[in-house]
């Protein structure tokens, strides 16, 4: 079963501009812990990745990776539907 979520969503570049410094870090910071946690999945269990996907997915500027870590939580929200 696919997910609902949109790949389109883009903040536009005026809308990153009016980010607070405080806010820009907070966000580079959760963008590295999740990129971490997709470059070791082996290492980290299936809810963290989880987590770390909808991260990327939400507050990724890159379309291409916004799309990866979608791909990859559908396939790992797929096996858990199938496992009894």
């Amino acid at each position: 079963m696919m997910r609902a979520v949109s790949l389109h969503h883009q903040a536009p570049a005026q809308r990153r501009d009016e980010r607070s410094p405080a806010q820009r870090e907070w966000r580079d910071d959760r963008l590295r812990e999740a990129r971490g946690i997709l470059a070791d999945v082996a290492h980290h269990p299936e809810s963290l990745v989880l987590l770390a996907c909808g991260v990327i997915e939400t507050h990724s500027d890159d379309r291409v990776e916004r799309i990866g870590a979608y791909v990859l939580a559908d396939l790992l929200q797929s096996e858990r539907e199938v496992r009894p």
